[in-house]
């Protein structure tokens, strides 16, 4: 079974941070429930009880921004907080160094900020 969902906006950078901890833990934890709500509601539209995926899986997030970031630092840094939305949500194994899931980050450009937006599929991985 496959999902795919959107959520709206794109990650800052992580070098535009909030002046002050209460402000970084805000966007935080804002991002971190945006994409969560968004898991969820793809969750929610699966036919039967599915609780999410307990075996190895693709994660590809594909990241629409009007102003491209640095592809091998600046966007997987800029997902952290998305990340932890969607495991909590559709991944129960986590995010650790021994959870059987590949993460796989991808870039396009939008024209405009009001189109940015972040596309994520995840997928079971066949067993070989």
């Amino acid at each position: 079974m496959i999902v795919n969902f959107t959520i709206p906006g794109a990650p800052p950078s992580p070098n535009a941070r909030a002046s002050t901890t209460r402000g970084r833990m805000a966007s935080a934890k804002a991002q971190r429930e945006k994409a969560y709500a968004c898991a969820i509601k793809a969750r929610n539209s699966m036919p039967g009880h599915f609780e999410g995926f307990a075996c190895p899986a693709r994660i590809i997030f594909t990241v629409y921004r009007s102003r491209l970031l640095d592809p091998m630092v600046n966007l997987p840094a800029s997902l952290k907080h998305y990340q932890d939305g969607v495991c909590k949500a559709l991944l129960p194994l986590g995010d650790g160094p021994k959870a059987p899931y590949t993460w796989i980050v991808r870039a396009g450009r939008v024209r405009y900020k009001r189109e940015e937006c972040v596309e994520v599929r995840i997928e079971p991985v066949p067993h070989a």
